[in-house]
């Protein structure tokens, strides 16, 4: 294909006009950017008193790394505990920004790559257990 200037020029004005024509105007103004931070830093801290802390400092989120909060393995959070935890980021204007450091012991071990098929059944059945 030949391109010359002219084309060139003609091509990058319908994309623009067309991505201009694709953006549509928001009803919200935008607040900037929203930050979050690692509960990692708090580490031996009550639950509440974290999420106290992190809102108290302007942060709007949240983000859990679950070794932070178990002795030996996230099945101590009961659905109980889950929720308590869910109203202490709520009562504090918090929401969960996500989760890290998953795979930090407690427990020891996972490695969702490993050669070993059974290290790497067990990390995945970690990993579910995460989840809600």
């Amino acid at each position: 294909m030949n391109c010359s200037r002219r084309r060139f020029l003609h091509s990058s004005a319908f994309l623009a006009l067309g991505a201009g024509l694709a953006c549509r105007r928001t009803e919200r103004p935008w607040n900037g950017f929203r930050y979050a931070m690692c509960n990692e830093a708090m580490h031996g801290m009550a639950w509440e008193e974290q999420c106290r802390l992190v809102a108290e400092a302007g942060f709007t989120g949240i983000e859990i790394a679950p070794f932070t909060l178990v002795k030996a393995g996230v099945e101590e959070l009961t659905p109980v505990h889950r929720r308590e935890m869910v109203r202490a980021m709520r009562d504090h204007g918090l929401s969960c920004a996500g989760l890290h450091w998953l795979l930090v012991a407690p427990p020891a071990g996972l490695h969702c790559t490993a050669n070993d098929a059974a290290v790497r059944s067990r990390t995945w059945s970690y990993v579910h257990r995460l989840i809600d």
